[in-house]
């Protein structure tokens, strides 16, 4: 089974998941570019890291995909948006 490694400390506040690229060449909110990694090392990785990562399975995060709602009215969000642009 595959896993991702996640980094909620450095998800931003518009609400992005943010996941390691495949050899921790920094992070994406994309899952299809996020990196795989077996369960050994990605709870390795998770142990290690002081709370600021956690190993999550492919399929648990799949499951629980779900379209961003963005308010515009926060000017976080909108600009968050309009960066993606």
């Amino acid at each position: 089974m595959a896993w991702l490694i996640y980094n909620p400390s450095r998800s931003d506040d518009a609400g992005r998941m943010l996941f390691w690229f495949k050899d921790a060449q920094g992070l994406t909110d994309d899952i299809r570019a996020a990196g795989r990694f077996d369960e050994s090392f990605a709870k390795h990785i998770q142990n290690i890291s002081s709370g600021e990562t956690r190993a999550v399975p492919l399929v648990l995060v799949e499951k629980l995909k779900s379209r961003q709602i963005i308010d515009l009215g926060d000017a976080a969000n909108r600009n968050a948006l309009e960066a993606r642009q």
